[in-house]
């Protein structure tokens, strides 16, 4: 982009006075050997923006697959309101440093909080691994493990820094573009994280152990190793490819006449509603897939009686597959954006993602394979028959070593009497959702940074971060709550409602979503 500013300033300056201001031609080849420098370390910076959103966005979903076994292997007596809040602790660190790290970067540089950042990582990933490798106390382990996960949490706050770059060494033309992959990245972290744990599965619950450093490693630990790894190389990433400059601020030294003046009078003031619709569309879109991802686990145990192990890989096959057809969804949404209207392309991608939660509820006549180990006409005389009452039709496990914490526990009160979620459903649910997120993702970024204009974006960019934050945090409690309940019929009727609410309000905005203007112009 200098360059064709260079190249744009020297055509009218050669047209008004080409005596006094044409350029040698040795100055033109240090001029152009600069801007080819310039746009190299620029895109190379930019693909390490790439790989940070992967791993940020891998360190939430990587341990979704495997974190129920493990918390319940850690703390005997976890129950799923727990796990909602491990899974929710590492949103709740990103959505507080989501604002703090973007505003570091607005008043330092962008290299000094992503290196910081990414130490978090480092060090809550190790943390979460070593959670099995504590003496056993129980509970205290959950904490351990909270901890963890808030730690890498606060670091994946970078997403917002990142962003903030983005929009800082991209024109508005690039940006679609350079946001899709951006999308692409987090994307791919979120729903390829959990398909990375197929590579654990040999592993076992067992594992190996190294007795000289109290190491577990196993298909539970092995994630958070490999999010401590990913950390590391983040960091030498930043240390030695990362270079931070901005495109539409000239060298001192730069001799140009051609200046690009960023909004930042008040008479080009930034849309206060169509911002805070943007965020709040943006919620509704990880709040959902939240929810989903998180439902994976427990309801394939419960529902299809999988063991632990079986969970972790069947579920780890659906995810990569997702991750592919989400590919696949965001190279095709690049050029259609150039095509069609991006807010057309939002409103079917929330239709999308509303057919699949419509096909994930229970319908089916069968239902759930229960844990006999529960039934006891002493404990739970509710459930013998009467000539009055009717015995609720249900298919037990059989209780044996094999069938151990298999299958839906009566404690649930919906378990014997609900409708089975039919792995067809399953499966063509999590397709159809794995279409939809990824166009609504995208879109959301893209108008997001358009109505926020060519201004400093890193504080902006960091509120966005944090209300998908705020979306990973309630939707995994959000989801442990009513699944526990009321099963997951209504956990997935509610999660639609959203989806409804979100058209809504896009319909609402429709016309406010556009482009801020920005002013250029020449400077004498």
């Amino acid at each position: 982009l200098i360059a064709m500013v260079d190249d744009q300033t020297r055509h009218l300056l050669r047209s008004g006075n080409c005596s006094d201001n044409s350029y040698s031609d040795s100055e033109n080849d240090g001029r152009s050997k600069s801007a080819e420098l310039f746009a190299s370390r620029r895109w190379t910076s930019v693909r390490v923006m790439y790989l940070t959103m992967f791993v940020s966005s891998m360190g939430f979903s990587i341990i979704l697959s495997s974190v129920w076994p493990y918390l319940r292997k850690v703390d005997k007596n976890a129950t799923p309101t727990i796990l909602g809040i491990v899974v929710a602790m590492y949103s709740l660190g990103q959505l507080l440093g989501s604002p703090v790290l973007g505003w570091w970067a607005n008043r330092r540089s962008s290299k000094e909080p992503l290196v910081v950042s990414c130490f978090l990582v480092l060090v809550g990933s190790c943390m979460y691994a070593y959670s099995d490798s504590l003496s056993a106390h129980d509970i205290s382990n959950a904490y351990f493990m909270m901890a963890a996960r808030f730690l890498i949490g606060f670091g994946a706050g970078n997403t917002a820094v990142a962003r903030s770059y983005i929009s800082h060494v991209t024109s508005v033309e690039e940006r679609t573009s350079v946001m899709a992959n951006m999308s692409i990245s987090q994307a791919l972290g979120f729903i390829i994280g959990p398909a990375l744990a197929l590579a654990f599965v040999p592993l076992g619950d067992s594992g190996v152990s190294v007795k000289a450093v109290d190491l577990e490693l196993n298909i539970y630990t092995a994630p958070g190793f490999l999010g401590a790894i990913l950390a590391v190389l983040n960091i030498v990433f930043f240390l030695l490819l990362f270079h931070e400059r901005r495109v539409n601020v000239l060298d001192s030294g730069a001799s140009t006449s051609l200046l690009t003046i960023q909004a930042s009078d008040s008479s080009t003031s930034r849309d206060r509603v169509a911002v805070v619709g943007c965020i709040g569309l943006f919620f509704v879109v990880f709040f959902v897939f939240t929810v989903f991802e998180t439902l994976t686990t427990p309801l394939s145990m419960d529902e299809y009686g999988w063991t632990s192990v079986k969970a972790t890989l069947y579920n780890g096959i659906l995810f990569l597959v997702a991750a592919v057809i989400s590919v696949a969804v965001f190279m095709a949404v690049k050029p259609l954006s150039r095509r069609i209207d991006e807010r057309k392309l939002l409103v079917v991608g929330f239709v999308i993602v509303f057919c699949g939660f419509v096909i994930l509820m229970p319908w089916s006549s069968r239902s759930p394979l229960v844990r006999a180990a529960f039934i006891d006409p002493v404990i739970h005389p509710t459930h013998q028959t009467t000539p009055s009452t009717k015995m609720p039709t249900f298919r037990p496990f059989y209780n044996d070593s094999s069938s151990t914490n298999r299958g839906c526990p009566l404690n649930y009160p919906w378990c014997v009497n609900a409708s089975q979620v039919l792995i067809e459903q399953f499966l063509a649910g999590a397709a159809v959702i794995s279409i939809g997120f990824p166009i609504c993702s995208l879109i959301t970024y893209s108008l997001y940074s358009k109505v926020l204009g060519d201004r400093p974006q890193g504080t902006m960019m960091g509120w966005l971060t944090a209300a998908g934050s705020l979306a990973r945090t309630l939707g995994p409690l959000f989801v442990s709550t009513m699944y526990d309940r009321f099963g997951p019929r209504w956990t997935f009727v509610s999660s639609s409602s959203f989806v409804v609410l979100a058209v809504i309000a896009l319909l609402i905005l429709y016309r406010r979503l556009v482009p801020l203007q920005v002013k250029s112009f020449l400077v004498d």
